[in-house]
Formats: structure tokens, C-alpha cells, sequence
């Protein structure tokens, strides 16, 4: 009987641990899903940069897109230091 105990606390634990990984996985293909839709969205910043390269060249909207990029990280990584100082 002690046999029968054990077995059925592990095939509990495996479904758990299954659901869990279904759960996960799921989760991530929706961040993929909404991360896709976001890259793609159409906001200001597509018409600046459409702006600037028509007004200063490949130059000017690759500059452009640059300070975007700069500007992104460094707001991201100073959230990440406010997160962790504040939890």
C-alpha cells in the first residue's frame, strides 16, 4: 500500500509539472504574439523617421533611428535599476 501512496503523489506531481509547462509555453507564445503586433504598430516615430529620411537621406533617418534605439536602452536599463532598488 506504501508503493501505491508514492506512485500516485508522483503521477499528481508529473501532471502538475506538465500543466506548468503548458502554462509556460503558452505564455511565451503569447508575448511573441503581442511582441510581433508592437514591433509592427505604426506610431510617431515611423513618420519622423520617414520625415528625416526624406529631408537628410539614408544619413539622417539611420541617425535617427540610432538615437531611438540609444534612447530605448537607456530608459530599459533605468527601469530595471528603479525595479530593483525599489523590490
Amino acid at each position: 500500500m506504501v508503493t501505491a501512496g508514492y506512485f500516485i503523489c508522483f503521477v499528481i506531481q508529473t501532471l502538475t509539472l506538465q500543466a506548468y509547462f503548458y502554462a509556460m509555453i503558452a505564455a511565451i507564445i503569447k508575448g511573441l504574439a503581442i511582441s510581433l503586433l508592437l514591433v509592427f504598430s505604426v506610431g510617431p516615430v515611423i513618420f519622423t523617421i520617414i520625415k528625416q529620411s526624406i529631408n537628410h537621406g539614408k544619413r539622417g533617418g539611420f541617425s535617427f533611428v540610432a538615437g531611438v534605439w540609444l534612447s530605448d536602452i537607456i530608459w530599459v536599463k533605468y527601469l530595471l535599476a528603479l525595479q530593483a532598488a525599489v523590490f
